[in-house]
């Protein structure tokens, strides 16, 4: 979510960015998962061996 922010701010400016994450989290719909150092480990095992990294 702290990517996406960073993507919107170079768009929106830091007015829109400051709303987008209370914005999307007031949403019932959208749902936040925890993530550690060992999920981006997988992530990035998973795109090396897919050929995208």
């Amino acid at each position: 979510m702290g990517e996406v922010a960073n993507v919107l701010e170079d768009a929106g400016g830091a007015s829109f960015t400051t709303r987008f994450p209370c914005d999307l989290l007031a949403k019932g719909n959208i749902v936040v998962e925890a993530v550690d150092a060992g999920d981006y480990l997988v992530g990035a095992l998973l795109a090396r061996e897919r050929g995208r990294a």
